[in-house]
């Protein structure tokens, strides 16, 4: 649509400028472990910051950014700015999103191994979606366990709205089981009940030694 276009031609100046400007900063999310309460890592989000200091979410722009091509630049810049935290802080342990382009991009993969190899073992993970992981899936299952060899940790988000096998899941090399917040809602006259979807991919990952 001429909108979507619009909001697009729009953004990508205000992108490339904060890319060019380093006005692209991680900011973290704790995530908390339900029994004890306690942090059991960080999710690494990333923050637009306008030349007035506002702040604007990924959701505002991302997708425009992966559109235009930007996504491999802008997950490098996160890499850098979460090994440098790590570096700082050792006792972190930190979860960066990778796209599916950036997945597949050698320079960026090239980053991360970077990263991996000067901060502690273990502190340093990547998310990626379950879409991302049925592209091409023996290469990317080499690649996963090439980078958990390396001390990365790995986590797959929105798992069940593709179409990998519960099969697949006890060999994919991952250490969580990210369930999509939509199996979580109440049905409605439109959305399904979730609940025994996410059920089920909570008890076989728990099975296979994966939190989720």
């Amino acid at each position: 649509p001429d909108s979507a276009h619009a909001e697009r031609r729009a953004w990508s100046p205000v992108i490339k400028d904060a890319l060019r400007d380093s006005r692209l900063d991680i900011h973290l999310q704790p995530i908390v472990a339900l029994q004890s309460g306690q942090i059991a890592f960080y999710e690494a989000l990333c923050r637009l910051r306008s030349p007035d200091g506002t702040i604007f979410a990924a959701g505002d722009w991302i997708d425009h950014a992966e559109h235009l091509g930007l996504m491999p630049a802008i997950d490098s810049l996160m890499l850098q700015q979460a090994g440098d935290l790590l570096r700082d802080e050792p006792d972190l342990c930190v979860f960066v999103n990778i796209s599916a382009s950036s997945f597949h991009d050698r320079t960026v993969m090239n980053r991360l191994e970077e990263q991996l190899a000067t901060v502690p073992y273990g502190s340093l993970g990547i998310e990626i979606t379950e879409h991302t992981t049925l592209s091409n899936p023996d290469r990317t299952r080499e690649r996963l366990e090439q980078l958990k060899r390396a001390g990365a940790l790995i986590a797959i988000d929105d798992f069940g709205l593709g179409f990998t096998s519960f099969n697949e899941l006890a060999s994919l090399p991952c250490d969580i089981v990210k369930i999509p917040g939509s199996f979580a809602q109440p049905a409605s006259s439109t959305v399904a009940d979730g609940t025994a979807i996410a059920q089920a991919i909570s008890h076989v990952a728990h099975h296979y030694g994966k939190s989720v």
